[in-house]
């Protein structure tokens, strides 16, 4: 048990000596299998552990100074985890040894597969996992904290900044948002290891806080702590550095989403020319190869999801790290899209309906995706709704409260039902005049983080009597400037959401286009007096190479039956349209949503990609006179 193993695990593997005299015998081992003994697979394993051993030296020279609990120590630290140095060593230890029999194996596995020997030598790649396993364990943790913060930090800042309205200096803060494990899960966690060194460590509480701050993974978060530490310590203004640095969390916010912006329209011009490229590829093979069906298939059943995957993967990646919490209808959708197909593959074998593929594709996934989620999508819009017209609600408080000098109940009491604020504000006016009588404090709970942390704010302030016009108007001011942020999201994305609606319809234009130049080829054959044309060139003189032509008639021979050949590609190509509808709406849900749960989005791609067959349908039909089966089929069914 690697969990259990003490510091009593007295290998000590990490020695320069012994790993120069495993790395050498392994070395002079792989010669002698190779040159004398004539065994490959020896020398692929033998080569390979070299290749290992000698990563292990050297980090073992590297550290062959220090001692290595203090080294996991440090990594501990950089990590900012609270765990035992002599765990990570002993787990260390154990992936190491553990390293040698599966580097073996993968070696042995890449011979066979490659049939070259030095390929084996790439099963040494996996030393990360296992030599240098301490230091990719601090990498991951470090950029998995610095990811949660980048999804927190405008939630802290606008709480910060609140509660230095209200006089609080930094340390109640922290004793404060280390309880907010909900809304900050991350830094709540940063607070409480923050508490517990001042507390129970009984350091300075300066010193507590500059210690989690200073090589913190976030760069913002290191600068709110240390800023307000430096702050408070010299008698400065609190207040307006945390304003300060929570229109800098906002202006970060606006630059990260802009990049993104940026990142996914280009992608999604580079995807959609592949996608596009793939069907003209698929409709050229199957021409020239006489096969309307293999290359078609591996397509459509192979390129095109891989092609999908890696995309959606690309973007989940690059996309700015955001917690949508909502959910949709899961239950109902998989009960409707699972009777949709089981509907449709009845009609097909038992009333003899001739079902296409593409129907048993697309229409369940838009019963799913419409009934799963639409119920995500009308909260994103109200969530959206309220983070766009914050900035008009508190300037309407903040006004009233100028003019009148009410408290906070009397100027949303009167303020109450405005359609200026949209839906979601509104519905937390109500929830906060009415409970505010029966419960008392109440805080209005929002899908927007925005709006959620807008009316916690304004109830504390009016509480302790700090709610002024000042207030109320610098808040506006942040509210406009993550308003600002959003509308660069929106403009980055303009490019893409343009491309991703439109693929579907665009790769049939591109089908119909190819077929028509196909059919535009195929005619040249029906050259009625070509033959006739070389014999009378022959007796004037000419000198006619009857071989070159002979190719010629050869090549475009191969188009003469393109009728046939593309009647029977038409189920996959409308497939591959299904195919691009889904893939396109999971990326537009993902870019614009911020979350591939928003699966209205691929409903809605599902909806033109639907059109697009049809028209496609049609199309082929004035062109090529095949008989648009599938469209009857369609109405038949719709009907």
């Amino acid at each position: 048990m690697i969990g259990g193993v003490k510091r009593s695990f007295s290998l000590e593997i990490y020695n320069p000596s012994l790993g120069t005299i495993l790395t050498a015998t392994f070395l002079a081992l792989s010669i002698i299998f190779l040159y004398f003994v004539k065994n490959i697979y020896l020398f692929t394993i033998l080569s390979s552990l070299a290749i290992y051993t000698t990563l292990l030296t050297v980090l073992s020279f590297k550290y062959r100074n220090s001692d290595m609990v203090d080294v996991m120590a440090s990594l501990i630290e950089r990590a900012k985890v609270i765990e035992s140095p002599d765990l990570w060593l002993s787990q260390a230890k154990w992936y190491t040894l553990l390293g040698f029999p599966l580097v073996a194996i993968v070696s042995i596995f890449i011979y066979v597969f490659t049939g070259n020997p030095y390929y084996g030598l790439a099963s040494a790649a996996l030393s990360p996992l296992t030599i240098f396993y301490p230091w990719v364990k601090t990498y991951e943790i470090r950029n998995n904290i610095s990811s949660q913060m980048s999804k927190e930090l405008p939630i802290l800042a606008l709480m910060m900044w609140s509660m230095s309205q209200l006089g609080i200096g930094v340390i109640k803060m922290i004793e404060q948002l280390k309880r907010e494990k909900d809304t900050l899960p991350e830094s709540s966690r940063e607070f409480e290891k923050i508490y517990r060194d001042f507390v129970v460590f009984s350091m300075q509480p300066d010193d507590a806080v500059m210690r989690e701050a200073i090589d913190h993974p976030s760069t913002i978060f290191e600068r709110i702590l240390s800023g307000s530490v430096s702050i408070s310590k010299i008698g400065g203004s609190l207040s307006s550095y945390l304003d300060r640095m929570t229109v800098e969390v906002m202006d970060f916010l606006r630059d990260k989403w802009e990049r993104f912006g940026k990142v996914a329209s280009s992608m999604s011009e580079l995807s959609l020319l592949f996608l596009l490229m793939l069907p003209m590829l698929a409709i050229w093979f199957a021409i020239v190869q006489n096969n309307p069906i293999y290359g078609a298939d591996s397509i459509a059943f192979f390129m095109y999801p891989l092609l999908g995957i890696g995309l959606i993967l690309y973007l989940v990646f690059q996309s700015p790290p955001e917690d949508v919490k909502i959910k949709g209808n899961l239950f109902w959708g998989l009960f409707l899209g699972g009777g949709t197909f089981a509907g449709i593959f009845l009609l097909e074998n038992f009333l003899r309906f001739s079902v296409q593929l593409w129907m048993l594709f697309l229409f369940p996934v838009m019963v799913f995706t419409a009934v799963y989620g639409y119920p995500i999508y009308r909260r994103m819009k109200w969530k959206n709704e309220a983070d766009e017209k914050m900035p008009i609600f508190l300037r309407s408080v903040a006004e009233h409260i100028r003019s009148t000098g009410d408290n906070l109940y009397t100027a949303l009491t009167k303020l109450r039902g405005n359609k200026a604020f949209g839906r979601e504000i509104n519905r937390m006016i109500d929830s906060y005049l009415s409970e505010a009588v029966t419960v008392g404090q109440v805080y209005p709970d929002s899908d927007s983080w925005l709006a959620k942390t807008v009316f916690r704010s304004l109830i504390d302030m009016d509480r302790q009597g700090v709610l002024r016009y000042d207030v109320l108007r610098r808040l506006s001011e942040i509210g406009d400037a993550y308003y600002d942020a959003l509308q660069k999201k929106k403009e980055s994305l303009y490019a893409f959401l343009g491309s991703t609606v439109l693929a579907p319809a665009l790769l049939a234009g591109i089908i119909v286009l190819t077929v028509y130049v196909m059919v535009t080829i195929s005619s040249l054959v029906q050259v009625p007096d070509l033959q006739s044309t070389i014999q009378t060139a022959s007796a004037q003189g000419f000198s006619v190479s009857l071989g070159g032509l002979t190719g010629i008639l050869t090549f475009f021979q191969a188009f003469t039956h393109i009728g046939n050949v593309l009647e029977q590609m038409l189920p996959t190509l409308e497939f591959m349209i299904a195919e691009t509808g889904v893939i396109f709406g999971i990326l537009y849900a993902k870019a614009y949503d911020s979350t591939a749960k928003s699966t209205f989005r691929v409903f809605q791609v599902s909806i033109v990609a639907l059109a697009s067959i049809l028209a496609m349908e049609l199309s082929l039909f004035y062109i090529l006179h095949i008989n648009p089966f599938q469209l009857g089929n369609l109405l038949t069914l719709l009907s």
